[in-house]
């Protein structure tokens, strides 16, 4: 018999995590060590453009957050759309501050 965890769900996929793969895993291991006030401290960090992400269309938002990190995934596939320029330059100017942090 497997046990589930007490509430939640045992794992994720994450698309975010190709963004920000260090600060997810920073995260998830202050919650393990019981830091409660380090897991806030860093989700407040990447919150605005896990935000801006979250409420663009996903893929598209996913695609342009990783090619501001640098690595080039290019534009999504047919039938589904590019983001338009200022959502674009937004979520690049939110990858460049939680970088520079």
């Amino acid at each position: 018999m497997t046990s589930s965890p007490p509430e939640g769900a045992a794992g994720v996929m994450a698309g975010t995590a190709n963004v920000m793969p260090a600060e997810l895993v920073s995260i998830h291991r202050a919650l393990r060590a019981a830091d409660l006030a380090r897991a806030r401290a860093e989700w407040a960090r990447i919150y605005p453009l896990m935000d801006a992400i979250m409420s663009a269309p996903f893929i598209p938002a996913i695609k342009a957050a990783v090619n501001a990190t640098g690595l080039s995934v290019g534009e999504p596939r047919e039938p589904v759309l590019g983001l338009d320029a200022a959502t674009t330059a937004r979520i690049a100017s939110l990858v460049e501050a939680m970088r520079s942090h």
